[in-house]
């Protein structure tokens, strides 16, 4: 694969896991604050969903066969978990405050 067919691909799926991010926030976040669900334990928080993912994919290394989500279910959600911890990281920590 050349870079920029890479690119292109990394693109749509990006686009396909913000459509995902969409969906699960409105059933775990309120309306008012699409990070309501992480207010409480902050980018620390964002840190133990990822190592559930982690130790997720580790057991499918070791060759147990998931029960509710698949190989690619996992590493999206580590990639849209790290999006997220990025954004709480910004949000509180002003030395990480990106230029908009």
């Amino acid at each position: 694969m050349q870079s920029k067919q890479l690119v292109r691909t990394i693109k749509m799926m990006m686009n396909q896991d913000l459509d995902l991010l969409a969906r699960k926030n409105h059933d775990y976040a309120s309306d008012k604050d699409a990070l309501s669900n992480f207010r409480d334990f902050g980018w620390q928080g964002v840190v133990v969903r990822i190592g559930d993912k982690y130790n997720r994919l580790k057991e499918m290394a070791k060759g147990k066969e998931p029960k509710n989500e698949s190989l690619l279910d996992s590493f999206i959600d580590l990639a849209v978990y790290s999006y997220i911890a990025r954004v709480v990281l910004c949000d509180e920590v002003p030395m990480f405050q990106e230029d908009e």
